[in-house]
């Protein structure tokens, strides 16, 4: 079962249990949701699923998610803190382009520190 954003405006949206995926530019250009909640159950995410939602500033993602997508938070200029509940496989150069606001990613500890990123942001293990 996938998702795209066939929603009624929210401020903060969590996405149902049970969806695997979330498409393509699913949310892309919302510009409604200040925080987006991804469960365990998300095991895809698709490119720019969530590029342009300017008035976003918090992600939690999927603990079983392998990739985050190029341009998946392209442009999400308002975003200011990203949570990792596990260690994803790649995190694609774009993924985060154009967040010129994000301050705060949480890492799990066995997170490999050779990935680049704006200075500014404060890494936290946990």
């Amino acid at each position: 079962m996938g998702i795209s954003a066939y929603i009624m405006p929210k401020k903060e949206i969590k996405i149902p249990d049970g969806v695997r995926e979330i498409g393509e530019g699913a949310f892309k250009n919302c510009s409604e949701p200040k925080k987006i909640s991804i469960p365990n159950s998300v095991v895809k995410i698709n490119s720019a699923a969530f590029s342009g939602c300017k008035n976003l500033k918090e992600v939690e993602l999927s603990e079983n998610l392998a990739e985050i997508p190029l341009f998946c938070f392209e442009s999400c200029e308002n975003l200011k803190t990203v949570h990792l509940n596990k260690k994803p496989e790649n995190i694609e150069i774009t993924a985060f382009a154009g967040c010129s606001n994000l301050q705060y990613i949480e890492f799990p500890e066995s997170f490999p520190l050779d990935i680049k990123y704006e200075s500014g942001v404060i890494i936290e293990y946990y």
